[in-house]
Order: structure tokens, then C-alpha cells, then sequence
């Protein structure tokens, strides 16, 4: 599964699927300050998606995202 992440100054980190027309997948709001970098990775034994950001609050989040997959009808 392709996803894209973008950060901002907001603390949100927003999680999107191409696949989808670019269709809004999760919100992350877990950092008390700017977030700088994000980076996404499906790992291949446990078969997981790990988002792993970090921020001007100086917190590097690792996190396991669940996404559901859907169709747009």
C-alpha cells in the first residue's frame, strides 16, 4: 500500500491515499509543536504500516497506523 504524509506547523500530521484520488485516510495530532518530517514504513515480517515523525516539540513518535481499506463508489 502507497500512502502519502504531509506535516505542518498546525502539530497535525495528515495521512493520504493515491489510490483513493488522494482521499484524507487518518489524522494524527500527537505533538505539542510544529511537526518537521515524517516518513512511512511498511515493514515486510510483520506486515505493518509504521509512521515515524518528529517536531519542534523534540519528540520522535513512532506509530503503528491502522488503515481500512475502502472503495469510493
Amino acid at each position: 500500500m502507497t500512502l502519502l504524509c504531509s506535516t505542518s506547523r498546525d502539530h497535525l500530521i495528515h495521512v493520504f491515499d493515491p489510490a483513493q484520488d488522494y482521499q484524507l485516510v487518518q489524522t494524527l495530532a500527537d505533538h505539542s509543536g510544529p511537526v518537521y518530517s515524517a516518513h512511512i514504513v511498511e515493514t515486510e515480517e510483520e506486515h505493518e504500516i509504521r509512521l515515524i515523525s518528529c517536531g519542534l516539540d523534540k519528540s520522535l513518535l513512532f506509530r503503528i497506523l491502522e488503515v481500512t481499506l475502502f472503495k469510493i463508489c
